[in-house]
């Protein structure tokens, strides 16, 4: 692995790391004291683990990307739609399980909400990461289903994904019956990004995480009871 990193090294054009660069305001240095060996080596097998899971995520995306791009052309038109359509289903889903609900209003605020804060939090986090989309940083032999000119430039964490999991998480906790359809739905989102070559498979699971958080808070925030009263005196 070490032999193969340091040749990829000498390519850039070859290399799968990802390039991620994290903005923030510079601070003074203060004197501290020196960290003790076992906590260096810690830190050390740390960085390294995280490297390593890095280099397997880009690894992947090579793969399935190469994969994907050599599928049939119907393939990839299917592709482009459902990546964009599996949201409005989420956003369908809403409304079904707001009348089955009674109207209530919470069941209709709570996933939207935490789909939209998904979306906007996803992008300020992309801000801050300044992770260049794989499509960018590597190069797939035939290219990308997705044309990389035609979406933003960072790529952690995946906006879609996020959305996905956010609605799936609140949806699954107002509706336990769609569970497992909810998150069959989440899991086609974050792979079509993958498959049409704009994200990694860390950018998915950070989506994945920021999503599900969000949509957990939502569903408690929109089932407190100032909420409750809010809404019942509307």
């Amino acid at each position: 692995m070490l032999r193969r990193f340091r040749a990829r090294s000498r390519h850039p054009d070859v290399g799968i790391l990802p390039k991620v660069r994290v903005t923030g305001r510079a601070t003074t240095a203060r004197p501290v004291s020196a960290p003790s060996p076992h906590r260096c080596y810690r830190l050390v097998g740390n960085v390294g683990l995280v490297r390593s899971l890095l280099e397997l995520s880009a690894e992947w995306y090579r793969a399935i990307a190469e994969w994907a791009i050599s599928t049939p052309h119907w393939v990839h038109a299917f592709a482009l739609f459902g990546t964009q359509a599996l949201l409005a289903v989420f956003a369908l889903l809403t409304l079904v399980a707001w009348w089955r609900a009674d109207r209530r209003l919470a069941v209709l605020v709570a996933p939207l909400l935490a789909g939209g804060a998904a979306w906007v939090a996803a992008g300020l986090v992309k801000d801050v990461f300044q992770q260049d989309r794989p499509c960018r940083a590597m190069t797939i032999p035939g290219g990308t289903i997705e044309n990389c000119a035609d979406v933003s430039i960072w790529s952690l964490p995946s906006g879609h994904s996020a959305t996905a999991a956010a609605f799936a998480v609140a949806l699954a906790m107002l509706w336990h019956r769609i569970t497992a359809i909810v998150v069959l739905l989440a899991l086609f989102e974050g792979f079509s990004r993958i498959f049409i070559g704009v994200h990694y498979p860390h950018d998915v699971l950070a989506g994945y995480l920021l999503g599900a958080v969000l949509g957990a808070v939502s569903v408690f925030a929109c089932n407190a009871p100032l909420f409750q009263r809010n809404s019942a005196e509307m």
